[in-house]
């Protein structure tokens, strides 16, 4: 009998497989949806023409007969996409299926770009997810940093001479400045340069509080910019300089 000791078991160090997670059901779980995408531990019900007419990568995937013993949920067949974030895909799959922020730039961002010449560019698909979910998350950022054009955090202003008169300019200002009559879409404003004119009709005071929050609250988002399509920040898409 030998007199050395058992060896240790060996620990388990791998990271759990796509199908030894449990699954945790997005809120993007369409009815009538015929597929259901798992992206890390989350999966999305969606329909196949729509991720087909707004990708050939999915275009030409569907396009193949699944196995029979490939598993299915509720019917659905489920396809596991490894290595993407879920964050990104329900950013993307919201852009997709139209949601309020992305309306106006829908068409912009899966359809050809139109150039002076006449000519079409065709995005690559994976442009095409970068800026849908870029432009996601920006509004998403737009609309937690500026909530205080919905409440009374800035103006009113503690010192405020004209209560109710600089309350309804402030209403009047939320309105002009987050949502564009013209096409009926939420506006995209948080890089825009103050207005003078904007101050009008409140008194001095609340002018001042309003223009200094506007200008640093779009300093913030500058500089919050580059995150949004992925990148950390302005040094790493400024051209290094000749020495």
């Amino acid at each position: 009998m030998s007199d050395s000791p058992p060896s240790a078991k060996r620990q388990r160090t791998e990271e759990p497989t796509a199908h030894e997670i449990t699954p945790i059901r997005s809120k993007i779980w369409m009815p009538f949806g015929d597929l259901v995408l798992q992206v890390e531990s989350t999966q999305f019900r969606v329909n196949r023409d729509i991720l087909a007419r707004h990708s050939p990568v999915f275009a030409g995937m569907l396009s193949v007969p699944q196995p029979p013993d490939e598993p299915t949920l509720e019917g659905c067949p489920i396809v596991i996409l490894s290595g993407d974030s879920a964050k990104d895909w329900e950013l993307l799959l919201e852009a997709l299926y139209e949601p309020i922020p992305l309306i106006g730039y829908r068409n912009k961002l899966f359809n050809d770009v139109e150039r002076s010449d006449d000519y079409h560019v065709v995005l690559h698909p994976e442009l095409k997810k970068l800026l849908a979910v870029g432009f996601e998350k920006m509004m998403t950022y737009q609309l937690r940093e500026y909530e205080w054009l919905e409440n009374d955090t800035i103006v009113p202003s503690s010192s405020c001479v004209t209560l109710q008169s600089c309350i309804r300019r402030r209403v009047h200002l939320r309105r002009v400045l987050t949502w564009n009559k013209r096409t009926a879409n939420i506006r995209f404003f948080m890089l825009h340069a103050w207005q003078d004119d904007w101050g009008q009709a409140l008194c001095n005071r609340c002018a001042k509080a309003f223009e200094d929050t506007f200008i640093a609250s779009g300093a913030k988002a500058w500089e919050a910019l580059p995150a949004f399509f992925g990148f950390s920040g302005w040094a790493e898409l400024t051209p290094p300089t000749d020495s």
